[in-house]
């Protein structure tokens, strides 16, 4: 089945289309239609381009049988899109073993340069995960170049003889980001200056120099990209410099002040801010976390929704959970669930009760190893229940948690 929005090819029973999310209708079945981005005309578009490649693929091909190869090839295509659409990117080609990625167009987002980065570690880690598996099977591993670039392009159709649909960006992105992954290190990621200048703050990088880049009349200025920075939004990266006095919001920033009074005074509420974007919504919040942050005997908790996890339940405190646990991204599945029994018993939480309904919210823990750790009965997991510890901690002293979450792009 082909979706009418994007082309891509879909199976026979799929309700949504597993590259856009749009729905497939029977019509779709019988009679297919190029997406309207297809044959609209063409436009200049801002494009984010990501460029994948498999690191010495022809000594693959040496080692493995052809059909080994092709089902190789097939799993490392599916992690990647899996990875990809998560950050709404589209798929332009895949190129034998190289995969050209655009975001920014058919559809646009504001973040797209982050995306692209957010992808290209996503598949780094996926494939990573992969090689536990096609080691096992093959006795391979696989390994990834990246390389992204961020510029103007001509997107739209191209003529083709009939029968057949040719569209693509045109201009000199697409083919930078295919040059800066050959110079990237296996299983690492290398941005162009253009794309830095858009995700600087947000992710931690190392400049790399001026590079000549085959076809490029001067040098360019490269990044490797080490991984997120942990801020979340615009204003964490400015606070970083330094945010100057906000202006025109005493009424409302005291309005805040006084709820948070009546919270420490034991009337605890709920205060809803809501707005148009860019009003200073989230400038508000970020006052009052500093201003509860002068009571020593308050208990801030910080927690964002995120539109590249709509997906994931209870994203925001997931997140929180991690970071108070302290998870490093290397962490092992062992050295995640001693960090957990430490927490809990440091607080006198029953371990066999909580530990297994802690490491289900936050997929730790694989089944063996549950059972081998504890042995709660089905009843402990069987729903989400605040334990009498931390149902006491929060009776003990105030606590604000400040809680952002965005609209739904259209």
């Amino acid at each position: 089945m082909r979706c009418s929005r994007c082309n891509a090819e879909n199976p026979a029973d799929a309700k949504f289309c597993l590259e856009c999310g749009s729905p497939l209708t029977l019509a779709e079945t019988a009679t297919p239609r190029q997406p309207e981005w297809a044959s609209a005309e063409a436009e200049r578009r801002q494009l984010t381009c990501l460029f994948c490649d498999l690191v010495n693929s022809v000594g693959l091909s040496e080692r493995l049988d052809p059909e080994e190869l092709r089902e190789t090839l097939a799993a490392y295509h599916r992690v990647c899109a899996t990875v990809v659409r998560r950050f709404e990117g589209h798929i332009h080609d895949y190129l034998g073993d190289g995969i050209m990625v655009y975001f920014g167009f058919p559809s646009a987002h504001e973040d797209d340069a982050q995306r692209a980065v957010r992808s290209g570690l996503g598949i780094v880690e996926a494939v990573e995960q992969l090689n536990s598996r096609l080691q096992s099977e093959y006795g391979i591993d696989l390994h990834v170049r990246i390389g992204i670039d961020t510029g103007l392009v001509v997107a739209g159709a191209l003529a083709a003889d009939e029968g057949m649909e040719a569209t693509a960006a045109v201009g000199v992105t697409p083919n930078i980001a295919a040059r800066l992954q050959a110079l990237a290190a296996p299983d690492s990621v290398v941005i162009s200056a253009a794309a830095y200048r858009l995700i600087a703050g947000y992710f931690d990088c190392r400049e790399l120099g001026f590079h000549t880049i085959r076809g490029i009349s001067q040098p360019m200025a490269i990044y490797h990209v080490l991984h997120e920075s942990g801020a979340r939004t615009r204003l964490d990266v400015a606070a970083r410099r330094g945010l100057p006095p906000m202006q025109g919001r005493d009424d409302e920033l005291a309005t805040l002040a006084d709820r948070w009074a009546q919270a420490r005074a034991g009337r605890g509420g709920v205060t809803l801010m809501a707005g148009e974007p860019g009003i200073g919504k989230s400038r508000l919040i970020w006052a009052l976390e500093r201003h509860v942050a002068q009571s020593p005997d308050a208990f801030l908790v910080h927690m964002s929704c995120s539109p590249y996890f709509m997906n994931t339940a209870f994203y925001p405190v997931v997140q929180q959970l991690e970071r108070v646990l302290e998870f490093g991204t290397d962490d092992t599945v062992e050295q995640r669930l001693d960090k957990m029994d430490g927490l809990l018993a440091q607080y006198g939480f029953d371990l066999p009760t909580v530990v297994p309904l802690l490491a289900r919210l936050l997929a730790v823990a694989r089944p063996a190893d549950a059972a081998d750790r504890t042995r709660a009965t089905d009843s402990a997991t069987s729903g989400p229940q605040l334990p009498p510890g931390v149902r006491a901690s929060l009776a003990r002293r105030p606590w604000a948690r400040a809680a952002e979450s965005q609209p739904p792009r259209p």
